[in-house]
């Protein structure tokens, strides 16, 4: 009866040697100013609020201009306050040498990983028309461009760029599958209201039916996009955090079958996986943001701009 447990589980756990890579990111003390300003409390205002109307759609975002610099999205993590948490980095605006976008996700209380609206999509394709606008408006080129987020806001920034079928991807731990992460089995989902309040905006209904239509929702984006994506994206995860074996397993899988599929497309995918050995969800945070500082560098010249990290060829 459990013949074939061990190699399930082999196929589980493995991992292609060119997806995945092993990296020793460790938070810099000279960094930690710098990091309790990403999300400060009386956060300094962008230098502009403006809203973007697409059909039905109305997205706000905040802006901070720096010509001839890239331009750097940071989408916000799951909030429990209004468009405010301590992972949507909104001191990044003053911090980062570069043009900084905010894209709000203001729908419902908690947000919709700007992806779905009650079963539609039209607001993913409203965050893709929104940057290409900005990109267009800015001047900035596919190469300069960065969408960048943890947990919730990196699902997010993966999924837009795969839309976009370009730009540049700094992902800290996202979340794959959806239906998993909103209705866990290891805890009650029904008295998690900001879980709740995601998939009321998602779905439009909170029904554990809509489990496996979540679940799919970022690994279809991933079978369909992924052989057209011509940026370069980096995935961060812990070792210990267990987001390989929940969600970054799904992306793992994506890259394999590519290259089983079509060997000359996965070698234009430029899609990195990198393991760092913090243990808890969290703990990306710091990670995340000193790989921003140091690619980016600080306004204050604390870190200067370092070349993009490394990523797949």
């Amino acid at each position: 009866m459990l013949s074939g447990f061990k190699p399930r589980l082999k196929r589980l756990l493995t991992r292609e040697e060119q997806n995945v890579v092993t990296g020793d990111a460790r938070p810099k003390p000279e960094l930690a100013q710098h990091r309790a300003k990403a999300e400060p409390k009386a956060p300094r205002r962008a230098e502009e609020i403006r809203v973007f109307e697409q059909g039905r759609i109305r997205l706000i975002y905040e802006i901070t201009h720096r010509p001839g610099r890239p331009m750097v999205v940071v989408f916000p993590g799951v909030d429990t306050q209004a468009a405010r948490c301590g992972t949507s980095y909104y001191g990044l605006q003053w911090q980062l040498d570069a043009t900084v976008v905010h894209i709000h996700d203001n729908f419902g209380a908690h947000g919709n990983y700007l992806l779905q609206t009650a079963g539609e999509p039209e607001v993913r394709w409203a965050v893709a028309a929104l940057l290409r606008q900005l990109m267009a408006e800015t001047g900035t080129k596919p190469k300069d461009l960065w969408l960048t987020g943890t947990s919730k806001g990196a699902t997010t920034a993966l999924c837009i760029a795969l839309l976009l079928k370009s730009g540049n991807c700094i992902a800290g731990e996202p979340q794959i599958l959806l239906g998993d992460f909103l209705f866990p089995e290891n805890r009650d989902w029904r008295q998690l209201e900001d879980l709740r309040s995601i998939v009321y905006a998602m779905t439009g209904r909170v029904d554990i039916e809509d489990k496996p239509a979540l679940n799919n929702l970022v690994p279809s984006i991933l079978r369909n996009r992924l052989h057209e994506y011509r940026g370069k994206a980096l995935v961060i995860f812990g070792k210990q955090t267990g987001y390989y074996g929940q969600h970054i397993i799904e992306i793992d899988r994506a890259l394999r079958q590519l290259k089983q599929k079509d060997p000359k497309a996965r070698r234009q995918v430029r899609v990195t996986l990198r393991e760092e050995p913090f243990r808890k969800h969290i703990d990306v945070v710091p990670v995340y943001l000193d790989v921003m500082y140091r690619h980016f560098g600080t306004l204050d010249g604390t870190v200067q701009s370092a070349t993009a990290p490394k990523a797949a060829s």
